[in-house]
């Protein structure tokens, strides 16, 4: 069971919710870094030690929930990619092809 649905968070999907096998997940990282690579999930949990953090999860449709997540920090994976100096901003994208951007900092 995820973390969010024991915490009864509402779940919100325009294109519907991704069910996909994990061992399909694939991370595609390009651009403004040192080497073009796609890492399978695996392949991120066994280069970069996942951690838990305490904090806030704030939903734009008005509810937040705060408590202990596990993952890899962001940081963690910026030391791992090493991005260019010159890289200003991240793209995400997902597997319906929603994507954002944010401002890269370390």
């Amino acid at each position: 069971m995820s973390r969010l649905k024991q915490l009864k968070t509402p779940v919100f999907a325009v294109e519907g919710v991704q069910h996909l096998a994990k061992s399909n997940y694939l991370l595609s990282v390009d651009g403004l870094e040192t080497g073009n690579r796609i890492l399978s999930l695996d392949e991120l949990k066994a280069a970069i030690p996942p951690k838990t953090v305490k904090m806030r999860l704030t939903s734009v449709s008005g509810w937040s929930v705060r408590t202990d997540w596990d993952g890899i920090l962001w940081q963690d994976f910026l030391k791992y990619i090493r991005p260019d100096p010159l890289s200003r901003y991240v793209i995400f994208g997902s597997a319906s092809e929603y994507t954002t951007c944010a401002l890269l900092t370390d």
